[in-house]
């Protein structure tokens, strides 16, 4: 995004429309780093509550897992 920022033509007719794209810019930016930092917490939030594990009774062991 940065780079596009910079590669942006500057239009001295119309300075609103440059404050428009500017504004459309930085708020995908911003919407996109929230969006990773919402998926890092919701991965740190699944792998604390560790893996999910099936009744025992429902599900007996095979014998292979009974090694474990």
């Amino acid at each position: 995004m940065a780079d596009q920022r910079e590669n942006t033509r500057i239009d001295v007719e119309n300075p609103g429309e440059n404050l428009y794209n500017y504004i459309l810019t930085e708020n995908v930016e911003i919407s996109r780093k929230f969006d990773e930092e919402e998926s890092r917490k919701k991965t740190a939030a699944r792998a604390s509550r560790g893996r999910w594990k099936p009744d025992a009774a429902l599900f007996p062991k095979r014998t292979s897992e009974k090694r474990l």
